[in-house]
């Protein structure tokens, strides 16, 4: 799909990380929030997913060069199923970071939205030990 939309998509891994949890929900959500990132890059944009390690474990970043999420709508788009406000053209909701950020809740986790200037950076803080 990335190559379809003419978007450069990159990854970086420092070093293989074990990470705990329900191997199919984190598939699904990382994989949606990375659909999501190349949906809201236009062409020529760059996409950059990042697997390190954080203070506190293992990480996820997702970084686009996309339209970005108004500060004030950021924990709508990751906890709810309401509306936001788009572009023209683009779909209404942001259903890739709103499965991801339960996918998170339920792992005990918590994912952050940040500003990319340009576009969104999403910070996933991934589980590395077994839930409780």
């Amino acid at each position: 799909m990335a190559s379809e939309n003419s978007v450069e998509l990159t990854l970086e891994v420092a070093r293989s990380t074990e990470i705990w949890g329900d191997r199919d929900l984190l598939f699904q959500a990382i994989s949606n929030l990375v659909d999501n990132a190349i949906k809201y890059t236009p062409e020529g944009g760059t996409i950059c997913l990042d697997f390190c390690e954080g203070p506190s474990g293992p990480k996820l970043v997702v970084a686009d060069s996309g339209t970005g999420v108004p500060e004030h709508e950021g924990e709508t788009c990751i906890r709810t199923f309401l509306p936001l406000a788009s572009p023209p053209g683009f779909d209404r909701l942001r259903f890739g970071t709103q499965l991801g950020g339960a996918v998170a809740k339920l792992h005990q986790t918590e994912i952050m939205l940040e500003d990319n200037a340009p576009g969104l950076r999403v910070v996933w803080e991934l589980p590395r030990d077994r839930l409780a």
